[in-house]
């Protein structure tokens, strides 16, 4: 009586582990907005601004590809484009900063991620394994 208690209560979270990992029905959103902020060295001002996200292709294996919008006093993306995978709890992309200063050096090749926290997504931008700034994300209706 009580392994078979024990094996429903396992089959339940099995279950529900399932449901909550794999793809929601509606999958990536098409919009994004929000803000990114960096953290700078002590004496130094915060620097933040918008962020903007537009899904232009998703695929049934949670892929995407699309278009970024994030603007900085010495770096910016611009139409950039990105690609990446969403997993249903877990937004990870690539992208590209340009300079918008001569010798800014942007960085190049940049991994957000970003984990739903609540309706919104929250997380970093890291260059080689090294967090440069905090990003958070609210899907936007069409």
């Amino acid at each position: 009586m009580k392994l078979a208690r024990v094996m429903r209560c396992a089959l339940a979270a099995s279950l529900f582990s399932a449901s909550t990992s794999g793809y929601p029905d509606e999958g990536i959103p098409t919009k994004f907005e929000g803000t990114w902020e960096i953290q700078p060295p002590p004496g130094r001002p915060r620097t933040n601004g918008a962020a903007r996200i537009a899904v232009i292709k998703k695929n049934a294996d949670g892929t995407f590809e699309g278009k970024m919008d994030m603007g900085g006093r010495m770096c910016e993306m611009n139409q950039a484009p990105i690609s990446g995978h969403y997993d249903g709890t877990q937004l990870e992309f690539t992208g590209s900063l340009t300079d918008r200063m001569p010798n800014a050096n942007c960085w190049k090749d940049i991994r957000f991620v970003l984990k739903r926290s609540g309706s919104s997504f929250e997380g970093r931008a890291v260059n080689i394994n090294e967090p440069v700034f905090a990003l958070r994300l609210s899907p936007q209706e069409n």
